[in-house]
């Protein structure tokens, strides 16, 4: 495990573990609800109940929600039979585009994700818990920008509660629903920094992003995560909260914009913007070299 510079002897017989539940094409209608939306004056008569879950106080939570507690629930009962203390550090739910291609399961979402989060928290026992909600990755469904912006809408409801950006993030080339394996890791890193923001106590070393090349007279939003080496001898990404200073895209030139970080104890960074009237290619030019072809008759 990797522990900040001379804490090794605090952190010995640290276990750190992910509790990973998923499941193809679920949906908040039927799987993810909680028992907030089943009370929902709304909504709770849309919901699918057919496969829902009741507990000891006759609540009932969509199966995928319950399942995902009692895997939890599982877990730490296992960890603590091998007398580890558990502290959980935050949630993930990277979820939606299933819901995207219908009326009726678009009309309760965004209230179903504000449930989810306030009962994930309560069930885990840490109203504060930070809670990340991915951005709905395809373009596919017919309300995929109306899921984004109810994403968003929840974040914006909560404290410690973030929508992770998937900007230049790429599905596979075979189907737009989901990451390939590029992309997996990058989203990966992304939610590491956004957990290791709320309590980064590393000091930077160096900051490791390339030059970022934006066309003549457009408009690029700069990188939100910038790979940084720390003074224990690791990489990771860096969360930018904020540029504090910037280009002119209407003149060509090698241009340093200064940001700042959040949580690490060096927060202050620059980053080498190049504005070039050179032909800007907007994705990855060999993707599918290597691939096997197929012939259809």
């Amino acid at each position: 495990w990797v522990y900040p510079n001379g804490m090794e002897e605090e952190y010995e017989g640290t276990k750190t573990i992910i509790v990973k539940y998923t499941a193809c094409g679920s949906t908040m209608i039927a799987d993810w609800y909680t028992k907030s939306l089943t009370e929902s004056e709304t909504h709770s008569e849309a919901l699918d109940y057919r496969q829902g879950r009741t507990d000891d106080d006759g609540n009932i939570w969509g199966p995928l929600t319950w399942n995902f507690f009692q895997l939890v629930d599982h877990t730490i009962a296992s960890l603590e039979a091998e007398d580890y203390e558990v502290v959980i550090d935050g949630c993930v739910f990277i979820h939606g585009e299933q819901d995207t291609k219908f009326d009726e399961n678009m009309a309760l979402y965004e209230e179903g994700l504000e449930c989810f989060v306030k009962d994930v928290r309560t069930y885990l026992g840490d109203e504060d818990m930070p809670f990340i909600i991915t951005e709905a990755l395809t373009n596919s469904g017919k309300y995929c920008n109306d899921l984004r912006a109810m994403q968003k809408r929840v974040a914006d409801k909560f404290d410690n509660c973030t929508l992770l950006t998937n900007e230049g993030l790429t599905t596979n080339t075979f189907e737009p629903w989901h990451y390939g394996k590029a992309g997996n890791y990058e989203i990966g890193n992304r939610i590491a920094a956004e957990f290791i923001a709320y309590n980064d106590t590393r000091k930077v070393v160096s900051y490791d992003m390339d030059p970022v090349k934006v066309p003549l007279n457009a408009d690029v939003t700069l990188p939100k995560y910038v790979p940084a080496t720390f003074d224990n001898d690791y990489s990771g990404y860096i969360k930018v909260e904020e540029y504090t200073s910037t280009y002119d895209n209407t003149k060509e030139g090698t241009y340093e914009v200064s940001f700042k970080a959040s949580g690490c104890q060096d927060v202050e960074g620059k980053l080498t913007v190049e504005v070039t009237d050179e032909i800007y290619v907007d994705g990855i030019m060999n993707e599918y070299e290597g691939r096997k072809s197929v012939s259809l008759g």
